[in-house]
């Protein structure tokens, strides 16, 4: 019993797992427990996590259940989609392989896309928009340690920007909804001005121009924000994803070269000269209340270790004490302070 988790896996609990969500009509409570249980043995290891990926028709019939509840984006979808796209980014986590075997399956690229750009009706609750993103961003990273998949991969995603521009960005960026499903959105884009992607040549670069603009906008829109010492979570993670996605977007498409054309990504984007751009819209933002508060109790939450307690955890927790660790709100703050460091 020195290892739980791994004996539970050994003694075949996986297939019987499955069959409790593929056969049996069980309520939504109770099959929504068997997800989670699920995340939690992937969590254990690469290598466990690499079983559940390989349980026969598990992942099948999880990409099957998120294609049929994109169908009618509900209350219950929506926590149904939260909880399977958690697990599904786990086992995608694990190796460029599950991933691109999971993106490839039918329809499912479809769903997501409907989950993230669907503004009729309910609108989906901002876990499962930022939980469908994640997954993406998911993909986005299997596909760059596989060069066959890369283009395919990253010109789906790009393609979809249009509409979450008209979703996303121009509403409310200092809402804390569209704040926190904006951030995930530039994280994505940011690992797409990354060398792996770049390099593949012949990807659509348009959409990540504009929404590069879209980030100048937003760090002028949230110069209020940023004028307080303290701002809520989703503002301060949404000011680090638009520093790293400015920071990296400069450095890689950006920069002007010896024959003043641009960058390694080909965008024709010469209004202003990088410097221009640090002097306009990034040092306010760098010399702000919040920035400084910031940079200030930074020092102190890197060199605080928090340990997770499990004296008082079950077997499964104590054999897993990653599970029991929540990062603190400070993660944005940190977030936020080395994306300014990006830039000095």
């Amino acid at each position: 019993f020195s290892d739980l988790v791994a004996g539970l896996v050994k003694m075949g609990c996986l297939p019987r797992l499955r069959y409790l969500l593929e056969v049996l009509e069980l309520p939504q409570s109770s099959m929504l427990d068997i997800v989670r249980t699920l995340r939690r043995i992937s969590d254990h290891s690469a290598g466990i996590a690499d079983e559940v990926a390989r349980c026969p028709r598990l992942l099948p019939w999880l990409v099957g259940s998120c294609v049929r509840r994109c169908s009618e984006l509900n209350g219950s979808s929506c926590a149904w989609l939260t909880e399977v796209f958690h697990l599904l980014r786990q086992l995608c986590d694990t190796s460029s392989a599950i991933a691109m075997r999971v993106w490839k399956m039918p329809d499912l690229v479809v769903a997501l896309s409907r989950v993230l750009t669907d503004t009729a009706g309910e609108q989906p609750r901002v876990s499962t928009v930022c939980g469908a993103m994640r997954l993406w961003r998911s993909f986005l990273h299997g596909a760059a340690e596989a060069p066959d998949s890369v283009l395919p991969v990253a010109s789906s995603f790009l393609d979809l920007y249009p509409a979450l521009s008209s979703c996303y960005i121009k509403p409310s960026c200092t809402s804390g909804s569209t704040a926190e499903i904006a951030s995930a959105m530039l994280d994505n884009f940011e690992l797409l001005c990354r060398p792996e992607f770049l390099e593949s040549g012949d990807i659509h670069w348009a959409h990540v121009s504009g929404l590069f603009k879209d980030a100048l906008w937003w760090l002028k829109e949230l110069k209020p924000v940023m004028q307080e010492s303290v701002a809520p979570f989703s503002s301060a993670a949404l000011v680090g994803s638009l520093l790293h996605f400015a920071a990296s977007y400069t450095r890689e498409i950006h920069r002007p070269t010896s024959s003043g054309t641009a960058g390694a990504g080909h965008v024709a984007v010469a209004e202003s000269s990088p410097l221009a751009l640090l002097d306009e819209y990034v040092l306010p933002c760098l010399q702000s209340p919040l920035l400084t508060s910031l940079l200030q109790a930074a020092p102190s939450v890197l060199w605080t270790t928090v340990v997770p307690d499990v004296s008082n955890s079950c077997a499964l927790h104590r054999c897993c004490p990653r599970l029991n660790y929540q990062p603190s709100k400070m993660s944005a703050g940190l977030n936020a302070v080395v994306g300014a460091l990006r830039w000095l």
